[in-house]
């Protein structure tokens, strides 16, 4: 991947990361009270458990910090899969490369 293709990757995803914080803080805020912090104590619960509940703000930016891992992580792996459908600039050479699509 070179680096221009790197940047928008990683931009896109950071671009999906605030768009998608912010569609579940409303969300979670309009359907149930939960608090922005209370959403992202919730994401990392899944590495910490029913403790991070119990956590302040700490917890919470740890939980945003996950949120942003997992949305650029899924951002590169659609960015890999278009382009080893399409075939421009990234070519897949093994079924390892393109897991979502199974090439």
């Amino acid at each position: 991947m070179n680096q221009s293709l790197f940047l928008a990757a990683f931009r896109s995803g950071v671009i999906v990361g605030i768009l998608d914080a912010i569609a579940a803080s409303v969300n979670a805020y309009a359907q149930r009270g939960v608090s922005p912090a209370g959403v992202f104590r919730y994401v990392a619960s899944g590495a910490l458990g029913k403790s991070a509940f119990d956590g302040g703000l700490g917890i919470a930016g740890l939980g945003l910090l996950f949120h942003f891992i997992i949305a650029i992580s899924w951002t590169f792996l659609f960015f890999m899969a278009y382009f080893c459908l399409v075939g421009n600039d990234f070519h897949c050479s093994t079924t390892f490369e393109c897991p979502a699509i199974g090439l």
